[in-house]
């Protein structure tokens, strides 16, 4: 799916107050409960997603297995891989269910994941967990609204099974997402009373907790 995403920042209550009201005015409804989102993010040991990601290269990858909701053991079985590609244009995100390594599997993204992993040295660099709310409007598209962001690292506890979480920074930061469909890539995103702004968690969260190593 190809989709046009727009970012902007809220940093105070006020103004998280204001936006929702301005939301609501324009015919936006909340379409679900808000919920917990969690990503854990993977990178190469020379941090090649997030230079890419920094330096606005066009065409650049991002790796993340995502769950919903608190869970304490991060048994990645049920975890959704996410590959998300970008570019000057577009961005595409193809998610897949995890599901049991030790099977013989027949998606092409899984197993691209597990080559990368083996062959290439991609590792696990970076939780982020955050709460989000979803908004809609029929006219203008989908927003979503972002708080109570903790950025964490992360290591492998035991090798594609589980995860260990340690050090972790909470950002007070309110990120609204404006996500447009291809088919409504005509809207003028000026009816939003906000700066627009380049912004990725994995690099605030890369950037916070001082991770700029070579290698993991």
């Amino acid at each position: 799916m190809k989709r046009f995403e727009i970012k902007y920042i809220i940093s105070n209550k006020i103004d998280k107050f204001n936006f929702l009201k301005y939301l609501f005015k324009n015919g936006f409804c909340e379409i679900h409960k808000a919920r917990v989102n969690n990503s854990i993010y993977f990178d190469y040991s020379d941090l090649r997603s997030f230079h890419e990601s920094e330096e606005g290269i066009e065409n650049r990858t991002k790796i993340r297995l995502r769950y919903y909701g608190k869970q304490n053991n991060y048994d990645i079985s049920k975890f959704t891989l996410e590959i998300k590609k970008s570019n000057a244009y577009f961005k595409t995100k193809t998610k897949s269910i995890v599901g049991n390594f030790d099977k013989i599997n027949n998606n092409s993204e899984i197993n691209f994941f597990l080559n990368e992993i083996r062959i290439n040295k991609l590792r696990p660099v970076l939780k982020v967990s955050y709460k989000r709310k979803y908004f809609l409007s029929e006219k203008l598209g989908r927003i979503t609204l972002d708080e109570n962001i903790v950025y964490q690292k992360v290591s492998w506890k035991k090798f594609l099974n589980m995860f260990n979480c340690y050090y972790s920074y909470n950002d007070n930061n309110l990120i609204v997402e404006h996500k447009i469909e291809s088919n409504l890539k005509q809207i003028d995103n000026q009816f939003i009373p906000l700066i627009k702004t380049r912004y990725s968690k994995y690099c605030e969260g890369i950037k916070c907790l001082s991770i700029f190593w070579y290698g993991f």
